[in-house]
């Protein structure tokens, strides 16, 4: 009896360490996921930023062609009536450096930066990766900044914190032809 009683326990000990382990890997696939959807939403907050800005270029001015100012690949910097109040404001983007940013865990995080009229603020903590491309009417690439109608941005979003040695992330490509640059 004592041998079935011993064997009973040894298997119902098992089953509970396996139980335990599962649920622990259950755990942690949750969390990681979490983090993924943390930076998804990220992603796609800082893209609606970026989207809602560059399609006012040239908003508000006689001429578009002269709208962009300065161009890198990672920078953009442009004139438009942003706010539609009849001033033409001096819009910017630029990705900030790693050494930036010191509260978190994350060491290729940045911030993202816009300007307005020369008055600079952070608007996105997370952003790893900025790539800003630029295509002229035909399609084609362009570093010009009179000929550009079309501008591509990709983006890479990582969480400001680990689980377990591991980050969440996300990516967004897209790309958007300006109004008032689509007509030139």
């Amino acid at each position: 009896m004592d041998i079935e009683l011993a064997g009973t326990f040894l298997i119902a000990g098992i089953f509970i360490i396996s139980l335990l382990t599962l649920d622990g890997q259950i755990m942690e696939s949750n969390t990681v996921n979490s983090l993924n959807v943390i930076a998804q939403k990220n992603a796609a907050n800082i893209a609606t930023i970026l989207l809602t800005d560059i399609r006012k270029i040239g908003q508000g001015l006689e001429t578009a062609t002269e709208s962009v100012q300065s161009i890198s690949d990672s920078s953009i910097s442009f004139i438009s009536d942003i706010d539609k109040d009849g001033d033409v404001d001096t819009v910017s983007y630029r990705l900030g450096s790693t050494e930036d940013v010191t509260r978190t865990e994350n060491t290729n995080d940045r911030y993202l930066y816009r300007s307005v009229n020369g008055t600079e603020f952070d608007v996105a903590l997370g952003i790893t990766r900025l790539e800003l491309t630029y295509f002229n009417s035909g399609g084609n690439p362009t570093i010009v900044s009179s000929e550009i109608r079309t501008i591509g941005i990709s983006l890479t979003v990582e969480t400001p914190f680990y689980y377990q040695e591991r980050l969440g992330t996300a990516e967004w490509q897209g790309q958007v032809t300006p109004n008032n640059l689509k007509a030139i």
